[in-house]
């Protein structure tokens, strides 16, 4: 029987519980492997939600119609994307990265109050991990102006 697959995943398993355990590290250790062990059982989940972004949500955006006029901070994670660094050369992530930043500065700029902020440190899907005094300096700042 070839196992090869079954060890190349616990590797996978293994690694990605490490990862998870240092980037969780801050975290009170009664949740700690709760935590991790969640992300490692559900991961799929966020798959399974953005299958439709393509052919349904963006559509749905684009004929939402005009942004409302309330205040909007987007905040652009500044640092390295260890996800895109698997597969994507340092140009084309860097192309990616100035790809987002002119994305989120013009969403910002498309509203009346928006703000763009740039964080650096932080890679898109863990910025508020990663960065969670700037995320919650943000959302203060915005209920000020409320």
């Amino acid at each position: 029987m070839d196992t090869s697959g079954i060890r190349a995943h616990s590797c996978v398993v293994v690694a990605s519980r490490t990862a998870l355990t240092d980037l969780y590290a801050n975290w009170p250790a009664e949740v700690l492997p709760h935590l991790v062990d969640h992300h490692l059982t559900a991961w799929r989940t966020g798959l399974r939600e953005s299958a439709n972004l393509e052919t349904t949500v963006y559509d749905e955006l684009r004929h939402g119609g005009p942004l409302p006029d309330v205040p909007l901070t987007v905040l652009t994670a500044a640092g390295r994307n260890a996800y895109w660094a698997q597969f994507a050369s340092e140009d084309l992530m860097c192309q990616a990265q100035n790809g987002l930043h002119t994305m989120h500065a013009a969403i910002a700029a498309s509203t009346p109050k928006g703000e763009h902020r740039t964080v650096e440190n932080a890679s898109h899907q863990y910025l508020t991990i990663e960065q969670p005094n700037t995320v919650m300096t943000a959302l203060n700042d915005l209920i000020k102006h409320c």
